[in-house]
């Protein structure tokens, strides 16, 4: 999902963000990156929900 920003900075977009993924019913997390970032790791989600666990 990528949200255009309005004018208002960073935070603004975030939360715009935020507040889509709580309205998905099955969303167990969000990670934010910059458009230059790549996850790679293919146990990147098992890992990261375990860490949060």
């Amino acid at each position: 999902m990528v949200l255009p920003g309005d004018g208002q900075g960073i935070p603004r977009v975030y939360n715009a963000i935020l507040a889509a993924a709580r309205s998905e019913r099955d969303c167990e997390g969000v990670v934010l990156l910059h458009d230059d970032v790549e996850i790679i790791d293919p146990d990147f989600r098992a890992k990261t929900l375990a860490a949060l666990r």
